[in-house]
């Protein structure tokens, strides 16, 4: 009897222990290493102004406007041209798009304009007349891609940056990443119509890449997401003012046809921050 009883006790302890053996789930402390559960489609306006043009402070309000609006879905950066903010990247990029003839003009994620005024069809550069029907269009197109960033500050002297992107759909064409180094609370100096208290925002201060970017491979296609990180380091941060400083990173398809090119997403941090897929 008492050997039953062992052998029922034993038992009953193996099922015991068996049972306390369930799959032990660790969470992964890595966000940016968790393919996130749905995509923002975000718009990225690349703005030509100029201290020498007036409207230019006219349109610093309509695009105060529109950033309200659209809150963080709508990221802005000011290529300043012809007064001293301006940088060799400005003409490169009015080149790539075609050209423009007067400005302020904008692209809005460098799409083409379509079902507008026939003098801004088929062009990538547009007034501002059409920036809101071109942001609303591209606001309601499927987003392919999000963007996670990390930025840190070293010594206060250089700077490390790390874009995550993820993407299930293959992406063959030449995709690239663009980073550019933009600052706000800038202090005009000549500005037309303007007073002494004018302060320019989202000012693109630099570009950390030439207008062809960065080649990043999206070509593969995956069902269960795919996230490709790049990391930039030593970035030279001694140029510029860290409490107004921010980065702005998007990725495009290149191509000499300025017709054929678009960006696909893009996001921002202040630098120094971290940017969470969707944020």
């Amino acid at each position: 009897m008492l050997k039953i009883y062992s052998f029922c006790l034993g038992s009953l302890l193996l099922l015991a222990s068996c049972m306390d053996k369930k799959p032990v789930v660790i969470p992964e402390e890595n966000a940016f290493k968790v393919f996130p559960a749905n995509f923002k489609q975000n718009v990225l306006l690349e703005n030509i102004v100029s201290e020498s043009v007036g409207q230019s402070v006219e349109n610093s309000f309509f695009l105060a406007q529109l950033q309200q609006k659209y809150g963080d879905q709508l990221i802005v950066s000011n290529l300043h041209k012809q007064d001293w903010l301006e940088t060799p990247y400005t003409n490169d990029l009015i080149t790539m798009l075609g050209g423009l003839s007067s400005y302020p003009r904008a692209s809005i994620n460098r799409n083409l304009s379509v079902d507008q005024l026939p003098s801004e069809h088929n062009i990538a550069l547009l007034k501002p007349l059409n920036w809101e029907y071109h942001i609303e269009k591209t606001l309601q197109q499927e987003a392919e891609l999000t963007i996670g960033l990390e930025t840190k500050i070293v010594n206060t002297q250089m700077g490390d940056i790390t874009v995550h992107i993820a993407h299930k759909k293959s992406l063959a064409a030449d995709m690239r990443i663009g980073l550019y180094m933009v600052e706000n609370n800038i202090q005009s100096i000549f500005q037309v119509e303007s007073n002494d208290n004018y302060k320019h925002q989202d000012v693109l201060k630099n570009s950390i890449f030439d207008i062809q970017g960065d080649p990043v491979d999206l070509s593969a296609e995956n069902e269960e997401g795919e996230i490709v990180s790049k990391v930039y380091q030593d970035i030279d941060l001694r140029f510029y003012h860290l409490e107004n400083l921010h980065l702005v990173a998007f990725i495009y398809n290149y191509d000499k046809d300025f017709r054929k090119m678009r960006i696909h997403n893009v996001a921002t941090v202040k630098f120094g921050g971290v940017k969470f897929w969707n944020q």
